[in-house]
Formats: structure tokens, C-alpha cells, sequence
């Protein structure tokens, strides 16, 4: 059996849902106090345009990430990318990070994936932010034709050092904030 996904045990997810609804159901009243019920009701029907555009995307994502799971080596992984963090590890993640594909819709349920299979917290950290810094797709189809090749490649050369810093960061929080306690 594998692990719960992060913030699913002990009932955190669920925890988090009711905040969102709540927040959620405060601002469309503040929206339609303020602005009125016509104001409330077109945000709410763009809500709804938007989940009916991301939803589909969203879910294929998410089923992306449960084969993933299932198909890939819980120990293989862990032997990999596992607790004892390597700079191989870390080299593995970030080119990872760099060449996931199809923006969060591919990097989430991937990373998701790589969490409940225990890779270790830091090297997540890692690769998500390569994957939100150095993205090779970001740079060649974006930032190089409407930025120009200079400018691209000196923001993609200072973010080079990011995830590895993010991931170190990571580290020292947990140690110091969860020493000897459960860890996320």
C-alpha cells in the first residue's frame, strides 16, 4: 500500500477544502454587498467557465498521476530518490523539473506522484521549482521569441541555483521545525 498524499492524513485535506469553501462563500458575499447581485453572479458563472475549461485538465492530471504511481516502483524510487538525498538525486529532479511538460497540469499530479512513492521532501521542493524556474519548454517557446535570446538566457543562468537553494532551505526549516517530529 502507498502512502497517503501530503496534507491527507489526519484529515488536513479536508480541513483545507472547508477553509477554501469558506473563504470562498466570504468573498462572493463581499462581492455582492459591494458590488451587488448582478456583479456576484457573472464572477460566479466565470468561475464556473473556467472550471468547466480546467476541470477536464485537471482530472486528466490527477489520473496521469495515480498511473504514475502505480506503475512506477514505490522501491525503485526510494532507492533513487528517497531519505538519503544524493546530488545525483538532486541532478535527477531538477532536469526533471526542467523538461516536465504541459505547465501544472502534468508537474502537480507528477509531483504528487513522486511524493506518496516517499521521495524525500527537499528533493519535491527541487523539482518543483526547476520545473517553475527553468522550464526548457517556458524558454525556447516563450521567453526567447518575445524576450530575445540575451535576455532569456541570463534570467534562465541566474535561476540555474534556485531549486538546490529552495531544496537546502526546505531542509533547514524541517530540521529545525520538525526535529524529531512527523515531517511533511
Amino acid at each position: 500500500m502507498k502512502p497517503s498524499p501530503a496534507g491527507a492524513k489526519g484529515g488536513a485535506g479536508q480541513r483545507d477544502t472547508v477553509v477554501l469553501a469558506v473563504l470562498a462563500v466570504a468573498l462572493l458575499t463581499a462581492l455582492a454587498w459591494r458590488e451587488g447581485l448582478d456583479e456576484a453572479a457573472a464572477a460566479l458563472t466565470a468561475a464556473l467557465r473556467l472550471l468547466f475549461a480546467v476541470g477536464p485538465l485537471f482530472l486528466l492530471g490527477i489520473a496521469i498521476g495515480g498511473c504514475l504511481s502505480a506503475l512506477v516502483s514505490t522501491q525503485a524510487v526510494t532507492r533513487h530518490l528517497g531519505s538519503s538525498v544524493s546530488w545525483r538525486a538532486y541532478g535527477v529532479v531538477v532536469i526533471g523539473g526542467m523538461v516536465t511538460p504541459a505547465g501544472p497540469f502534468a508537474a502537480f499530479p507528477l509531483l504528487l506522484a513522486l511524493r506518496q512513492a516517499g521521495v524525500a521532501t527537499a528533493l519535491c521542493v527541487a523539482y518543483l521549482t526547476a520545473w517553475a524556474t527553468l522550464g526548457l519548454q517556458r524558454l525556447l517557446l516563450w521567453e526567447v521569441p518575445l524576450m530575445g535570446a540575451d535576455f532569456a538566457l541570463l534570467r534562465w543562468a541566474v535561476s540555474l541555483p534556485l531549486p538546490l537553494l529552495a531544496a537546502w532551505g526546505a531542509q533547514l526549516m524541517m530540521a529545525s521545525r520538525w526535529a524529531g517530529g512527523d515531517r511533511p
